[in-house]
């Protein structure tokens, strides 16, 4: 009978792996991550059938029962150790350590029985097998509930399926309700906060925007991934609040690491400016703006065709396109056509063709390096107009061009004239781009 109970608190465990159990509040799943970066309970499925198996051979073996009370104390410190970093305690693990001490006594009375040891050994191994494969194949992956207030805040944003931006000041202290005047410093753009070295710093959230997360959220995950695709310099500040006052560098550091991401983070020991997570938020206009990151389909926001030609002004401009492709705006980022794009050389297969040059006798035309991209910048302003998106920097040409005539035309110039605009959607955005004939085709996607 043991043997049986025991087996199926393997199965069990198993079964609550799966289906990503949320009632359950303690260390098991509060922390997300056990011990070799696997959950709790693929350990306690693996302990279980091995527990199984052992009942199931040896009657009242003392090598077997220190086992089985090394296992309780375990249980116990875990269930206590998490007490103390969340306050709350978890009813499935105390519901499955006082199995275990039932079973333990269980194991010490019973008598020993005539039976078809195999009956129960067959099982046993099997659930053993799919619990050890199981285990080596899965890293820390079960996600965890967050307070009854956060939850309840993030429900109403993702019930809406789509990003929700904010552009209310926030209750923060050092912010000030007013956009910034000239000659005056705008202090609510400035988080003071903790770096992963533990040292104090600042970073400015009207340059890049901040990822706030916490380490018991479960939400945090899918946010955290998704920005684990990008490269260090294009994340943004990823910024652990509310947090809990015990061991919290060490389990954001596992939260991090197990969603893939190395480098830099900070810690922000104040009340956040917000009162849900995940949350990106960034500063414009003397506002604190918030976007919910929620996983959704790509939207087209805008799109605009320009014709290149066959010269080599239109192959510069392909170039120069093939540049910008599948490059990701992040909610409040703004944009450079020339850091983007780089210095345009004969090394990176820029060739001479036409460009505008200013002389003591004012613009002229000559031939240089790169002419011809101001067809990739022209274009990637019409999308940019046709999203709605905010332009920050924008310069005609000097003298006109052909293909301004419609809708008027950028110049760009390395490193004096660039192009640049915000993202001011609230979610990522990707630039892609494509050729078609002579057609230098330029979308710009949401989500």
């Amino acid at each position: 009978m043991t043997a049986i109970l025991f087996i199926a608190m393997a199965s069990l465990s198993l079964i609550l792996w799966h289906i990503d159990l949320t009632v359950c509040t303690g260390l098991c799943s509060q922390l997300d991550i056990g011990f070799l970066n696997r959950s709790w309970f693929l350990w306690g499925a693996v302990y279980y059938s091995i527990a199984g198996i052992l009942t199931t051979w040896f009657n009242k073996n003392w090598a077997v029962i220190a086992l089985l009370i090394n296992g309780i104390l375990f249980h116990f410190f875990l269930i206590v150790n998490g007490y103390k970093i969340t306050n709350l305690l978890c009813p499935i693990c105390i519901a499955f350590l006082g199995a275990e001490i039932v079973l333990l006594i269980l194991y010490v009375m019973e008598k020993p029985q005539q039976q078809n040891k195999y009956l129960v050994f067959g099982p046993g191994k099997a659930v053993f097998m799919v619990a050890l494969i199981v285990f080596a194949l899965n890293p820390a992956s079960i996600e965890i509930p967050i307070d009854s207030h956060v939850a309840s805040a993030e429900v109403k944003h993702e019930e809406s399926g789509a990003l929700i931006q904010e552009t209310e000041p926030s209750a923060m202290v050092d912010q000030v309700d007013e956009a910034e005047k000239p000659g005056q410093v705008d202090t609510g753009k400035i988080l003071t906060v903790e770096n992963s070295h533990g040292i104090t710093t600042q970073i400015d959230i009207s340059q890049k925007p901040a990822l706030l997360f916490a380490w018991w959220c479960a939400h945090c995950d899918q946010a955290l991934k998704e920005y684990a695709k990008y490269q260090p310099d294009k994340r943004p500040y990823l910024v652990a609040v509310f947090l809990k006052g015990t061991n919290d560098r060490e389990y954001i550091e596992q939260k991090l690491k197990a969603n893939g991401i190395k480098g830099e983070y900070y810690i922000y020991r104040e009340t956040p400016p917000v009162e849900s997570v995940p949350v990106l938020i960034w500063r414009t206009g003397g506002k604190i703006n918030k976007a919910v990151p929620v996983a959704g389909e790509q939207r087209l926001l805008g799109i605009a065709r320009i014709q290149t030609g066959n010269g080599n002004g239109g192959y510069n401009a392909v170039l120069a396109g093939a540049a910008l492709n599948e490059t990701i705006v992040l909610p409040g980022e703004v944009f450079s056509f020339n850091e983007t794009v780089g210095e345009r050389t004969p090394e990176k297969g820029y060739r001479v063709s036409r460009v505008i040059v200013v002389t003591g006798n004012g613009p002229e035309y000559a031939e240089g390096i790169g002419g011809g991209i101001c067809r990739t910048s022209t274009v990637l302003n019409w999308a940019v107009e046709n999203a709605g998106l905010e332009v920050v920097e924008q310069h005609p040409h000097s003298l006109p061009v052909e293909y301004g005539k419609e809708r008027g035309d950028t110049a760009v110039a390395w490193p004096s004239l660039d192009y640049r605009f915000r993202n001011n959607t609230g979610e990522k955005i990707t630039i892609k781009t494509k050729t078609v004939g002579e057609w230098l085709e330029v979308e710009i996607w949401a989500g």
